[in-house]
């Protein structure tokens, strides 16, 4: 327990740096294009070092609880966009489940992916109306659903996230498929991504 506790803690202190050395990278240009690009991969690295530090400090250090992970997540990138709660509503309904590492980090990274869309995109402008939410939630024994979305502009009809192009889109299809999960959009109001996937199910090939 020792050792897998050193070793979840030094991934943790790894994705540290590289974060760092990243910024310090990106930091000697001033281009808005660049910095975005930067707030994305920062955020898909936060998402899997908050894993490794989620097992560090637990008692169990081979699984994730998603009500934990998921809340600190989801208020992290609220965070890493200059907003906070008074300016946009997160509605959050997580069942207390704990998933293992195989899982946890695809899902952390689709719900990172998926938040940041929608911050960048589905309000043109910011108030207390506006709302993300996201839920988790067990269908069957060991099969669960995953909704993340917005009450924003939504999706336009002639986009096909299906075969978007753009590399968050291409990243959550890749990651939906690593987890043998399936993924739809509703269209209604605003932009709802639902994800089932079973607990066990081996990988899409």
């Amino acid at each position: 327990e020792v050792l897998l506790r050193e070793i979840h803690h030094r991934v943790k202190n790894n994705l540290q740096t590289i974060k760092s050395l990243i910024y310090l990278q990106f930091s000697r240009y001033r281009d808005e294009n660049l910095n975005a690009i930067y707030k994305d991969i920062q955020n898909r690295i936060h998402s899997m070092s908050l894993v490794h530090q989620n097992l560090y400090r637990s008692s169990d250090l081979v699984s994730i609880n998603m009500r934990e992970y998921l809340n600190k997540l989801l208020v992290d990138l609220i965070n890493s966009y200059g907003l906070d709660l008074n300016r946009i509503k997160a509605t959050v309904s997580l069942e207390n489940v704990s998933l293992d590492l195989d899982v946890s980090i695809p899902l952390g990274l689709i719900v990172t992916e998926l938040v940041s869309n929608s911050l960048k995109y589905a309000f043109p402008e910011f108030d207390s109306a506006n709302e993300i939410f996201l839920r988790l939630e067990r269908i069957t024994p060991g099969r669960f659903r995953l909704v993340v979305g917005d009450n924003g502009v939504g999706l336009p009809q002639s986009v096909d996230f299906r075969q978007s192009t753009t590399l968050g889109f291409q990243l959550v299809h890749s990651l939906v498929g690593q987890i043998g999960g399936e993924i739809e959009l509703d269209r209604g109001a605003g932009s709802k991504f639902v994800i089932s996937f079973n607990e066990n199910r081996s990988p899409v090939e």
